[in-house]
């Protein structure tokens, strides 16, 4: 999903495509925080969604970290990453 919005306009950026992979990221790992963080950051950044933006942030600091997860310290970074984004959001938007 970050590849076809970062890359520029004339070789072949394309922000409906990139969605398409970012949901289907999401479909296919629903539970894995890290493709709302990137969702938020590549897509929602990029196509200047505020609220979009801060609502998956939102979703994945509210999103309770399973204290039996083989992933946990995934869950604690993605959550960091999530504040530490929200944080910026009058300076991005």
């Amino acid at each position: 999903g970050a590849f076809f919005v970062e890359i520029p306009q004339f070789a072949g950026q394309d922000s409906e495509r990139s969605k398409a992979h970012f949901l289907r990221g999401m479909e296919l790992s629903p539970g894995w925080l890290e493709n709302e963080v990137n969702y938020a950051w590549y897509y929602a950044r990029r196509t200047n969604n505020r609220e979009l933006y801060v609502e998956l942030l939102t979703k994945v600091i509210e999103t309770p970290i399973p204290e039996d997860s083989v992933f946990r310290f995934e869950y604690i970074v993605a959550r960091a990453d999530a504040e530490e984004m929200l944080a910026q959001v009058d300076d991005l938007f």
